[in-house]
């Protein structure tokens, strides 16, 4: 009854390890650099821009060995010496073992220290260790911090030991180290508010590069010729940080990003027309960066009609203290002149020809319904749309 208990677990185990993979991408991957040394001391190495002190040799382009020979409870270091700017919120270690090996080594336990300090002089901010490790095991190791903590902070400092023992005197051995995946994500909300009746719709943008999931559309909009024009990423295509970007979703809710250590590209021949908010702009700063713009948001106006609508009077610069958001800078021509930009289907969105006062002739409303003049609202008067006021 115990081994199928365990088995139960171990499979519930791998199954949660699995989904949570899935759902999303490394930050950062500590993977094998491609130099050719020997011999177990310690290395610098430089990995994707960090940097590593390593206490392992190499002679494979797919893993570092760590070991060693008259071993007895020595540690092993893999030491960052570049602090991550980001929180991390787990840690993967993969291994594999030499099973061809007769005298195996054994692995007392694998730590993770995690501190502020790049000298790890203090004493270290977390501390977790593993059950000791059969020198022909194959799989991986999951670091998370500790409750309360949901990810250690950023711009801390990581350094993952492996505690060895080998009695062999002549021979050399070790255990595979072939990587480490390390986690960093956020979350986007969508308003299940703010809708065109088939999708749901926000705007983001993020002080770090971060990759599009599968169950977002990203996209960058441009004003080209009186019409915006939305420009996806691709799924997996990474966003460069600063960006302004429109999301759309199937239903609002949170939805999870993964954060990444890549630079991103925008999509080709878009001139973004999106800013970021960062952790939130004033209405000097907003004018001062896009002189001569009129200036938009995303909401329902009136809690019915989707657009990008002039933050305020007059499509002048207003403050915008959400974080994290995106607004619109509209430059040249007819399109300072409209107090909004509507959807008009879900490939594009259309600058409509909205004007101040309508003229004469009989109005009717966007569902086709004859209106008085005191009537408040778009208004159809002689097949052009108008702004009653």
């Amino acid at each position: 009854m115990k081994s199928k208990s365990f088995l139960l677990c171990f499979l519930f185990f791998s199954l949660c390890i699995n989904t949570w993979a899935q759902d999303r991408t490394p930050y950062y991957t500590l993977k094998v650099s491609n130099l050719n040394y020997s011999g177990f001391e310690t290395h610098s190495v430089t990995v994707e821009g960090m940097s590593w002190s390593i206490d392992a040799t190499m002679n494979s382009d797919t893993y570092w060995r760590v070991g060693g020979k008259s071993l007895s409870g020595i540690d092993r270091v893999f030491l960052g010496k570049t602090a991550f700017p980001v929180p991390i919120e787990r840690i993967v270690i993969h291994h594999n073992g030499y099973s061809e090996e007769q005298t195996p080594i054994k692995v007392n336990s694998v730590k993770l220290f995690v501190s502020s300090t790049s000298t790890f002089s203090s004493t270290p901010d977390v501390t977790i260790e593993q059950p000791s490790l059969s020198y022909n095991t194959n799989g991986t190791l999951v670091f998370e911090p500790t409750s309360p903590l949901t990810a250690w902070p950023a711009n801390s400092y990581y350094k993952i030991v492996f505690n060895v023992t080998n009695t062999s005197s002549s021979t050399n051995k070790s255990i595979k180290f072939t990587g480490a995946d390390f986690y960093s994500s956020e979350t986007i909300s969508v308003s299940s508010a703010c809708t065109n009746g088939n999708h749901y719709f926000g705007t983001y943008s993020n002080a770090h590069s971060w990759r599009v999931p599968a169950n977002l559309t990203v996209s960058e909009v441009e004003v080209v010729d009186g019409k915006l024009h939305v420009v996806d990423y691709a799924t997996g295509d990474v966003v460069p940080a600063n960006t302004g970007v429109l999301i759309t979703a199937s239903a609002g809710g949170d939805y999870v990003i993964s954060l990444s250590s890549e630079s991103g590209n925008h999509p080709d021949g878009v001139n973004n027309c999106l800013r970021p908010t960062g952790s939130g702009i004033t209405s000097s700063e907003m004018s001062s960066s896009d002189a001569g713009c009129k200036f938009y948001r995303l909401t329902m106006h009136n809690g019915s009609e989707l657009g990008f609508w002039w933050g305020a009077a007059s499509g002048a610069a207003f403050d915008y203290n959400t974080a994290n958001r995106a607004y619109l800078a509209v430059s040249g021509g007819m399109s300072l002149a409209k107090e909004q930009m509507l959807w008009s289907n879900d490939q594009e969105t259309l600058i409509k020809d909205v004007r101040k006062n309508p003229a004469e002739g009989r109005m009717y409303n966007l569902n086709g319904q004859i209106v008085n003049p005191s009537y408040k609202g778009i208004v159809v008067v002689n097949g052009r749309k108008y702004m009653s006021k």
